[in-house]
């Protein structure tokens, strides 16, 4: 029969999710820097890359290191402002890890294909399959707001 199978959705929409993941990611951050605006970063792989490199200049003591927001010029950026940036990329690149992650986990404890259907990126994850990891980033949010 061409009855679809929970196993069948439910690795279907695991696919999805880490495409939005990736997607979430590859799109960015924004971080405030020095000059008090907020700058926006992608995040791509080469960006991920990017900011590798960064981080080796700055810990071998740069104190101007070369790279750009999007849609901005290339400038030279101060040490502070560089570790903001890494700080707030790695920041963002975890939480979206662990989120994804305990979204994994929940969807595959669904039962139900309509369930699992209506999931979408950014779906509130109910307590008992967020991570500690996760925990402890949403609690950060919590108290930022």
């Amino acid at each position: 029969s061409g009855d679809v199978t929970l196993e069948y959705v439910i690795a279907m929409k695991l696919v999805e999710m880490s495409n939005a993941c990736n997607t979430v990611i590859t799109r960015g951050f924004d971080a405030e820097l020095s000059d008090g605006d907020i700058h926006h970063f992608s995040l791509t792989t080469q960006d991920q890359l990017n900011l590798i490199t960064l981080s080796t200049m700055l810990a071998s003591g740069e104190t101007a290191i070369p790279y750009h927001a999007d849609d901005e010029l290339c400038k030279f950026y101060s040490a502070a402002d560089i570790t903001a940036i890494i700080s707030a990329a790695t920041a963002f690149k975890t939480y979206q890890v662990s989120y994804f992650n305990a979204l994994k986990a929940y969807v595959e404890s669904l039962t139900d294909i309509e369930a699992v259907g209506a999931i979408t990126y950014g779906v509130e994850i109910p307590v008992e399959y967020q991570s500690d990891v996760l925990k402890f980033l949403l609690s950060q949010v919590v108290n930022e707001e």
